[in-house]
């Protein structure tokens, strides 16, 4: 979802898992099969963007809502690091089930939420070559038929200009007739 309104400002919540991630684990793991040694660790947050009119207990609800007190921890902030960070979102078209309902739960609880779309954020410590981190994004981070995806931090979905939509139009066929079966 992608609408907005005059006034909306987009939002980002991070959201890490407290102790080890299992996805980080499998990841780091499988940097390993792929050759690539020098990972030596690969770690997984998610990543909520939001766009709309959300005052600071807005933000507070939402992260109420999202994120597990006892197993994650959120933040409004862009995490800091010097270790290789590549983000992924979800290319425009893609279905976003978690974003769709982040906007449906959002406007039941009576919050000004134009619009959501959910993306990872990895952040891989150990030394790469160029051509190593290349391979590590390729073949494992980032998913191109799906997902875009930047090296550090990758702005929302919806901050880019979106070309329009062309709304479709029926086109009558004339004289249209029934194709004959073979006999």
């Amino acid at each position: 979802m992608t609408e907005r309104s005059g006034s909306s400002t987009a939002a980002r919540l991070t959201i890490g898992t407290v102790g080890i991630d299992p996805r980080s684990v499998a990841l780091t793991e499988d940097a390993g099969h792929l050759g690539l040694d020098s990972v030596e660790r690969i770690e997984v947050r998610d990543v909520v963007f939001v766009a709309g009119t959300l005052g600071p207990a807005d933000r507070e609800r939402l992260s109420t809502l999202l994120v597990d007190p006892l197993l994650q921890h959120g933040s409004w902030d862009v995490p800091s690091t010097d270790a290789l960070v590549v983000e992924t979102v979800l290319q425009p078209g893609v279905t976003d089930p978690v974003a769709h309902e982040v906007v449906r739960v959002a406007g039941e609880l009576g919050m000004a939420l134009d619009a959501a779309a959910t993306g990872l954020r990895y952040t891989v410590t150990g030394a790469l070559s160029p051509a190593e981190r290349s391979r590590l994004i390729d073949r494992l981070l980032a998913n191109p038929v799906i997902e875009r995806w930047a090296v550090g931090e990758i702005p929302a979905p919806f901050d880019a200009a979106e070309p329009e939509l062309v709304p479709a139009r029926t086109i009558p066929v004339r004289a249209a007739r029934p194709s004959s079966s073979p006999s």
